[in-house]
């Protein structure tokens, strides 16, 4: 395949997104060709080297912001008569139904985040626990009682330890919560661009 059918393959595929969004990528992979082409590789070279125009316009598609995509699905599809009575009709059941598993989600994820925010304020307590242990083994030893300044001693260690385990768990449940959130949109926004190219 020489570049101009490529690039004209990748237009054909990306037919039904926005039109500048089309544009832009076929403008870049024009120019990736033309820059390869001009190091000295042939036309058919340089569009092998850059890849299937199916998985192109699928990786395109994914990277489109979220409201471009759920605006691509407004327009696209036109709801049928019957199709509003019936929303219109039922709206009185899923309606509440919709916004209530909507506030049981959003809270379920604002407790998570509570979570993780009480194990870093829980962290840190400790953290502070552990430097007034060490300054008050340090009183103590100075008033000569070797066996208390031992003892606050070996409690701040401890406290100090699990501090610093609470934040390193802290800190792991953090980057979880926020992949399992990109991996959620992520989802979402490949069956959307799914849907749209159904349709």
């Amino acid at each position: 395949m020489n570049r101009e059918a490529f690039l004209q393959s990748l237009r054909t595929a990306l037919a039904g997104i926005p039109q500048e969004d089309v544009d832009r990528s076929v403008e870049f992979y024009a120019e990736m060709l033309d820059d390869r082409i001009e190091d000295g590789v042939t036309e058919e070279e340089a569009v092998s080297s850059v890849g299937d125009v199916a998985e192109i316009a699928s990786k395109i598609r994914a990277e489109l912001p979220l409201p471009t995509l759920m605006r691509m699905n407004l327009h696209k599809r036109k709801l049928r008569a019957w199709e509003i009575v019936l929303l219109t009709l039922g709206s009185p059941v899923w309606l509440p139904v919709l916004l209530s598993l909507c506030i049981v989600l959003a809270a379920l994820y604002l407790v998570l985040w509570s979570l993780i925010l009480t194990l870093y304020v829980l962290a840190v307590s400790l953290a502070c626990c552990f430097a007034a242990c060490i300054a008050a083994a340090v009183i103590t030893y100075q008033g000569v009682d070797l066996f208390h300044a031992a003892l606050v001693l070996g409690a701040g260690c401890i406290l100090g330890g699990v501090s610093i385990l609470l934040f390193m768990l802290s800190v792991c449940l953090t980057k979880g919560v926020c992949r399992m959130t990109r991996s959620i949109f992520r989802r979402y926004k490949m069956r959307l661009s799914r849907k749209e190219r159904t349709q």
